[in-house]
């Protein structure tokens, strides 16, 4: 119950001399309501100036049954000197609340007043509940034997002790947990005290406390008997507080207004005493919202079981599991080849673990496979980590390395003819698909005939045959070869003569030159354009048989389809060429540029009016046998129109090839164009200005453009 009264003030008055009250442990009684006070929160004031108190820390309930087995009741009197004292409770005291100390002075039937005194101003402390209930509330308004209480000495052998109530009953022993500031042993017959120091596999090692649990010492309690009087505890004294206690404790669970002051319980890292499923003593995890005052609970990590069974330490060796702190692995690693096996072994420490077994996975098994027993098969290629894993979940681990080994290897083309200095590629193909190493080492049986790079390139490098071989670079030397045949092909052809002007019923030998010297066949097919105008034999041996032209050839068997050629002229009447001429006889443009240059014979009536273009620099301009040409490059050369008729008068048109407009002035810059004539035509001109001149021939930068 929260009260916020107005404090009357009280006249300053004489307060008489009377006995004093020892530095000890009491309980406080209202003479009036029989209510007992209990300190159960750290705050409080008294305003002296507003004549305001807030004393909701300090409650007033009845009844000696309540009060016996709570330590809030429980109060330490510290005397200061005087009648001044500071009275202390579950870790707190009234001067941390209120900044004073409490003076008490005696009334009648050994009754005491308690008040506070600032200058002339005087505070009584009274139960401000009148009626006959339950609960009452420390106010500073209560008048007359309200004010009055009792302030007994705690003993274990009076009507005044301090008594355990215990909670859980288990195999004919009760127990209780407990949180009090106070010293304490114990008194009655079958009692002990415990902290719990070790909480390992489901188990909650309890340690006997001899002697006295220090103040602020949360204990596991003991007892013989189920009776709060039988179970009856000294108060005070000293002790050391106990090493390795995870035993924790909450002073206070007051939930009114601002004295609000609580510890919510955690299910994943609390348990409170209780009854495991098997029925034995434990910390278990209880459906408690908030822990309840001057309680001890057990504070554990995350991931602890639900329920913690009390044992001694003698038990807890005798029931605990040894688990692995260690396993290794052995090979550490391991090169197989698809389908061969090996097997690992693991070794657990320390050589006395319960459960030494382990658990074996790959991180591959497409690679390699592992059974319950380390048996290693290799599956595919690659690698994969083999992992022994113990049954508290250590690991080591080893590496296996699966190569799958080559079974075949072909060449493509099997066999191959190359004309002297040409190359070709052959492919090896190594099976099966998933070979480890499908690379191969290229040989070749005679490096005068035929050469091989890394990457299997044959390069013909004399006439004659040769094997090339490609050979697995894996280990297991398997091996193929392509059969290299290399000749020498023909290049040219000429004819002597290559012209022949003759009569119906002439007959004359041809003789044909093949090129090179080391052509590996020399030999050649005669051929005529016209039969019927001349034949030839297979010696070269040529008939005029009428008027009119053939052209004779001289064909390479070799495949290369070189020829060579003589022109024979029959007639009895032939009017020859007097003159050539083309047009245009000279022509500039740039790269891509193309026109048609046109040739023409004189007299009209020639017999042979057919000429030959030819181009002196095919890199700058070609031309093809209608008189096309195209600008490819820049520079000049000469094209040139020859008659055919045996005159060989000849005309020439000479091209200038030039850059484009973009390689003249380049963009950002500028540049002054003259005309043929060395006019000015245009100063700081950039590319837009230069495109849009008129077309004509220009000079820009010292070089020629054409527009």
């Amino acid at each position: 119950m929260k009260k916020s009264l107005l404090l009357s003030l009280a006249a300053a008055f004489v307060i008489p001399a009377t006995a004093q009250i020892s530095t000890g442990y009491y309980r406080v009684e209202n003479y009036m309501t029989h209510r007992y006070a209990y300190i159960v929160d750290n705050k409080g004031s008294i305003n002296w100036t507003t004549t305001e108190a807030d004393l909701q820390a300090i409650k007033l309930w009845k009844g000696f049954d309540k009060a016996v087995c709570d330590p809030a009741s429980v109060l330490y009197f510290d005397h200061k000197g005087g009648k001044e004292y500071n009275v202390a409770a579950q870790g707190t005291s009234v001067y941390d609340m209120i900044d004073y100390n409490l003076r008490l002075t005696s009334g009648n039937d050994n009754t005491w007043y308690a008040y506070g005194q600032k200058d002339n101003m005087v505070k009584y402390l009274g139960d401000g509940e009148a009626a006959d209930v339950a609960e009452g509330y420390m106010c500073t308004s209560a008048t007359g034997s309200y004010r009055r209480w009792y302030i007994t000495g705690i003993t274990p052998d009076g009507d005044n002790y301090f008594g355990i109530k215990p909670e859980v009953t288990v195999g004919g022993k009760f127990y209780a947990s407990m949180f009090a500031s106070f010293p304490m042993s114990p008194y009655s017959q079958g009692m002990k005290m415990y902290a719990i120091t070790l909480v390992d596999q489901g188990m909650a090692v309890k340690t006997e406390i001899t002697g006295t649990a220090p103040g602020g010492c949360p204990i596991l309690i003991e007892c013989s008997y189920a009776g709060v009087s039988d179970n009856r505890m000294n108060v005070g004294g000293s002790g050391t507080m106990p090493a390795d206690n995870m035993l924790r404790g909450v002073y206070f669970d007051n939930d009114d207004g601002k004295h609000w002051n609580r510890t919510a319980f955690d299910t994943d890292t609390m348990r409170v005493l209780g009854t495991c499923k098997d029925g034995s003593l434990g910390f278990v995890s209880a459906g408690y919202q908030y822990i309840p005052a001057n309680k001890a609970y057990l504070l554990v990590p995350k991931g602890t079981p639900e329920e913690l069974k009390i044992v001694t330490y003698e038990e807890y060796l005798a029931n605990r599991q040894i688990y692995p702190t260690g396993v290794t692995v052995s090979p550490e690693a391991a090169a197989l080849r698809k389908g061969e096996t090996t097997t690992f072994t693991a070794t657990v420490t320390p050589a006395d673990a319960t459960d030494k077994s382990v658990t074996w996975t790959s991180s591959a098994p497409g690679v390699a496979s592992v059974d319950g027993a380390g048996k290693v098969t290799a599956a595919g290629a690659g690698s994969a980590t083999i992992t022994a894993t113990t049954s508290n979940g250590l690991t080591a681990t080893a590496t296996v390395t699966v190569t799958v080994p080559a079974t075949s290897i072909t060449v493509e083309p099997a066999t191959l003819a190359l004309n002297n200095g040409a190359s070709a590629k052959l492919t090896a193909t190594v099976l099966p698909g998933d070979a480890s190493n499908k690379s191969v080492t290229w040989t070749t049986g005679d490096a005068a005939v035929a050469a091989v790079s890394a990457d299997g390139t044959v390069t013909a490098t004399g006439n004659g045959t040769t094997t090339i071989t490609a050979t697995t670079a894996d280990g297991t030397a398997l091996s193929a070869s392509c059969a290299v045949t290399v000749t020498t092909a023909v290049t040219s052809i000429t004819l002597t003569p290559d012209y022949y002007e003759g009569q119906k019923g002439d007959s004359f030998d041809i003789t044909a030159e093949v090129y090179p010297d080391d052509a590996t066949d020399r030999s050649v097919t005669w051929s005529s354009s016209a039969p019927e105008v001349a034949t030839v034999d297979a010696d070269g041996h040529v008939e005029i048989l009428e008027e009119g032209i053939a052209n004779i050839s001289a064909t390479s068997n070799d495949g290369s389809a070189i020829s060579g050629y003589c022109r024979v002229v029959a007639t009895s009447d032939v009017i020859l060429a007097t003159s050539i001429t083309v047009e245009p006889t000279t022509y500039e443009a740039i790269e891509g540029s193309e026109f048609t240059l046109t040739a023409t014979v004189l007299p009209e009536n020639v017999s042979f009016p057919e000429v030959l273009f030819t181009t002196n620099h095919s890199s700058i301009a070609t031309v093809d046998n209608t008189g096309l040409v195209k600008i490819v490059g820049v520079g000049e050369c000469e094209i040139t129109a020859y008659t055919t008729d045996g005159t060989n008068l000849s005309a020439v048109c000479r091209v200038t090839g030039v850059s484009g407009v973009e390689e003249i002035i380049a963009p950002g810059t500028t540049a002054d164009v003259y005309d043929t004539k060395g006019v000015l035509v245009a100063r700081d001109a950039d590319t837009a200005t230069l495109r849009a001149l008129p077309e004509g021939i220009y000079i820009v930068g010292g070089r020629k453009v054409v527009l």
